[in-house]
């Protein structure tokens, strides 16, 4: 019994270390200063607390602030760096994609596609704000840039698929926003990941 019990602590130990070596992965491969609040030891101890059932988990970082670990797995990350920004990862078997969002207070995102050892690839989605402008009447292209323009997307990702959103109306003035509003694409676009890659879906 003994050299059982021996046996079933030793591999429940090793099972522990490999579990604890593979959620890491997703943590440890973000791009270089992305959880720059954080040092390694800091990081180290945040998956080991979600490992041990803490969720979320709650470290405070070099700042003196709090950044906050959600949810993690061999395929999925959020975490929250500060209280106004968070970042998603979801890896693929050939990719990784990371969005980082900032709420200023209205969410402003940046899209990043990772190699799955965490280096930035060229992007394979571009959006701009051409992309969110429709074609009307009453205001030409060139002016509807003008109040678009100083803004960013907003992205949001499920699964296979993503969403993007220009966010101008929470940033605009009540007579601006009147002025564009006809001329704004207000739904998101939506892309779905098909034989890895991100295709747009045309809008019905």
């Amino acid at each position: 019994m003994d050299r059982f019990l021996k046996f079933f602590l030793l591999a429940a130990t090793l099972a522990a270390s490999t579990l604890t070596a593979s959620s890491q992965t997703l943590v440890d491969r973000l791009p270089a200063g992305t959880l720059h609040l954080l040092d390694a030891k800091q990081r180290q101890v945040m998956v080991q607390r979600y490992k041990l059932g803490q969720h979320p988990v709650r470290i405070q970082n070099i700042t003196g602030g709090e950044t906050v670990l959600d949810s993690l797995s061999d395929t999925y990350l959020h975490i929250r760096p500060t209280a106004s920004d968070e970042i998603t990862v979801q890896r693929y078997d050939d990719r990784m994609v990371m969005i980082h969002t900032v709420y200023t207070p209205e969410p402003d995102s940046r899209l990043t596609f990772l190699d799955t050892l965490g280096n930035e690839q060229k992007p394979e989605i571009k959006v701009s704000a051409r992309d969110f402008y429709v074609k009307n009447d009453t205001l030409k292209e060139a002016e509807y840039l003008k109040y678009a323009l100083p803004f960013v997307p907003y992205w949001q990702q499920n699964g296979d698929t993503l969403k993007v959103s220009w966010n101008v109306r929470a940033y605009l003035t009540h007579e601006d926003w009147a002025r564009i509003a006809l001329s704004h694409r207000s739904d998101p676009i939506v892309y779905l990941r098909e034989n890895r890659k991100f295709k747009k879906i045309p809008k019905i």
